[in-house]
Order: structure tokens, then C-alpha cells, then sequence
């Protein structure tokens, strides 16, 4: 009877353990399982916000090199109208200086324009005055012959009256 009354004190204890650890096991199951569900659905968030950063992460990138290049072609540009700005420059300083002397040339010109025409109010006059001028000037020519033939007689004539004046004096003769 003892064998009897061990066996049914043995069997209420692993009855009395089993539920013990019935209810106890259950509750770290339940709490395990718990937390493992957490975990997944912090690890389905996480990979989810992840591939979200990876897709921002790529387009922020392709961004970057976008405006990369963006920039390069806008400093090239900038240099190219530097470039060009600074061309333009010598084209108005050049500009610049052919339309002051022109202005200079303009008063000048204007000057000697009035200077004419205080000479000769009128293109008659003008030409007037030239046709008097190239007459004047074939006078000057005929007087000029005249004035050598002239002279070469006065040669002649006082060479002839030295011979009569002083006998003995060598003749000169021209070159």
C-alpha cells in the first residue's frame, strides 16, 4: 500500500507539475510567440522603411548626378559667355575709339568744310576760282619759258659786251 499511496502521491505531483508547468509554459510560449510576431512585424517595417531608403537613397542619387552634370554644363556655358562677354568688350572698346576718331575726323572735316565755304560760299565760285587758278597757272609756265629764253639772252648780251669791255678775259661758256 505504500507502493500505492507513493504511486498516487507521485501521480498528483506530476499531475500538480504538469499543470504547473502547463500554465507556466504556456505563458512563455504565448509571450515568446509574442515577441517573435513583434519582431517579425518590426523586421517587415524595418525591411520595408529599408527598400524605401535604398529607392529614395537611388533617386536622390541619380538626382545628384543629374544636377552634376547640370553644373558642369552651366559653368561651361558661364565661361562661354565669359568669354564672349569679355570679346564684346574689346569689340566696344575698339567700337569705342573708331567712333571718337571718327567724331574727330567728323570736326575736322566740318572745319575745313566751313573754312571753304567762308572762301566760297558757292560751288560756282569754287569752280570759278579753279578755272582762274589753271589759267594763272599756264601764264606762270609761258612767263617762266620766256623769263629763260630771256635769260639766256642776257647771257649772250653780257658776255657780248665783255668782249667789248675787257678783251683779254676768258669767255665763260655755259655747262
Amino acid at each position: 500500500m505504500l507502493i500505492r499511496i507513493s504511486l498516487i502521491v507521485a501521480i498528483i505531483a506530476g499531475l500538480a507539475i504538469g499543470t504547473i508547468n502547463f500554465v507556466k509554459v504556456k505563458k512563455i510560449i504565448e509571450d515568446t510567440r509574442a515577441q517573435r510576431d513583434d519582431y517579425h512585424q518590426k523586421l517587415d517595417t524595418t525591411t520595408a522603411t529599408l527598400n524605401k531608403t535604398k529607392k529614395e537613397l537611388d533617386a536622390t542619387t541619380a538626382q545628384l548626378t543629374q544636377t552634376k552634370k547640370d553644373l558642369d554644363a552651366t559653368k561651361k556655358e558661364r565661361d562661354t559667355a565669359l568669354a564672349s562677354v569679355n570679346d564684346l568688350k574689346k569689340q566696344v572698346s575698339t567700337l569705342q575709339d573708331n567712333l571718337a576718331k571718327s567724331e574727330k575726323d567728323l570736326q575736322d572735316a566740318n572745319i575745313e568744310l566751313a573754312l571753304y565755304k567762308q572762301a566760297f560760299p558757292t560751288p560756282q565760285q569754287a569752280i570759278s576760282v579753279s578755272k582762274d587758278m589753271k589759267a594763272l597757272q599756264d601764264r606762270v609756265d609761258v612767263i617762266e619759258d620766256e623769263k629763260k629764253v630771256l635769260q639766256r639772252q642776257l647771257v649772250r648780251v653780257q658776255n657780248e659786251l665783255q668782249v667789248y669791255k675787257e678783251p683779254t678775259r676768258p669767255v665763260e661758256l655755259p655747262a
